[in-house]
């Protein structure tokens, strides 16, 4: 029963890239799924499963867990094994997802913080540092531009438009898959850091993929969502809506968010609209671009968003790229050179 709940559950996102969180702690004898049961659930799933997986982080895990990883890696492919990433703080699990998006059990929370604050005692004991030591991406000066805002700014940020720009060369643009394949997590980070530094960047040295990852990366990790925290009530009720009640409703909520937000989304969906052009190379139609570009646009700022949201934000998303003529109105927002007003940690 658990196992056809699980898949039932999986089945409904696994047709695109997705990514698995396992929180290890409160592994116990009592809860310890036997090898046998394990294998037969892994049997049980279809390979678009294990094919689309894009990573499997696992969080808080034992030396015993990554002995077992370790003694199975000759037994599985060094793709699959690649996708595992070892999570040892919720701290480095923010690096790669959004926490305030997932449902994480307080005894997780509360695990979490003893191990912080044992590291911190321990840290003082042997650095003399104090509770206040910083990493490395929290010295004075670092910008923060991946997690930053847009209302600092009247320009399109420079993220934004280094990878429209590049994707939108021929032979990127009709790179099958595009959007919807997962790019390489290693050359993503130093992407950001990239960005996050001020440092130059030269795009054409990164496969499309990657760079289609970026941009996903950059809207999904924005403070404020593209389409406002405002707007999502309305966006996750959008199939209950007729058609001609959706138009006056896309263009109300398009004349209510902030310019640059605006400007910003418009930019995207026009360049959207460039790659369903090139759908017969890159296979990418609208109803495949919103369910991979639509939960990077819209979340709540206070609920889980459930698959029935998703479902909603990604009819939302389909209807605004299917309609590019909402956007014919300009804005005097311009073209960003640099990158633009990052938040800086003091």
């Amino acid at each position: 029963w658990y196992q056809r709940r699980v898949r039932g559950q999986l089945d409904k996102i696994c047709d695109n890239d997705y990514s698995l969180v396992y929180f290890h702690h409160g592994y116990e004898k009592l809860n310890k799924p036997s090898w046998r049961w394990l294998f037969t659930c892994y049997r049980s799933f279809a390979r678009k499963f294990k094919k689309n997986i894009k990573a499997f982080y696992i969080v808080h895990p034992s030396t015993k867990l990554k002995m077992v990883f370790r003694f199975m890696k000759p037994l599985v492919s060094i793709r699959a094994h690649s996708k595992i990433v070892y999570c040892h703080r919720l701290s480095e699990l923010a690096q790669h997802v959004m926490l305030d998006r997932l449902d994480i059990p307080i005894e997780v929370r509360t695990h979490d913080k003893n191990l912080r604050a044992r590291s911190v005692d321990n840290m003082t004991n042997t650095t003399g540092l104090g509770g206040n030591w910083m990493g490395q991406n929290e010295q004075p000066g670092y910008m923060r531009v991946f997690g930053g805002t847009l209302l600092d700014t009247d320009e399109v940020p420079r993220v934004i438009t280094d990878c429209v720009e590049h994707l939108s060369l021929d032979h990127n643009i009709k790179e099958e898959g595009l959007f919807r394949r997962c790019g390489n997590a290693h050359e993503l980070k130093a992407i950001k850091e990239c960005y996050n530094t001020g440092q130059p960047i030269d795009l054409s040295k990164y496969c499309p993929h990657t760079v289609a990852a970026t941009l996903k990366t950059y809207l999904r990790e924005l403070s404020t969502p593209l389409l406002t925290f405002e707007a999502y009530p309305t966006i996750t009720s959008w199939n209950d809506f007729t058609v001609d009640t959706q138009m006056t409703l896309c263009k109300k909520l398009l004349a209510n968010i902030p310019p640059v937000h605006y400007c910003c989304l418009r930019t995207l969906v026009l360049f959207l609209n460039e790659v369903i052009g090139s759908s017969a190379q890159n296979l990418m139609t609208s109803q495949n671009l919103s369910i991979v570009i639509g939960p990077n646009l819209s979340w709540s700022r206070h609920t889980i968003t459930t698959l029935s949201d998703i479902n909603n934000i990604n009819c939302f998303t389909q209807f605004l790229i299917d309609n590019p003529d909402l956007f014919e109105r300009e804005t005097n927002c311009s073209v960003s050179g640099v990158v633009p007003a990052p938040s800086v940690v003091s």
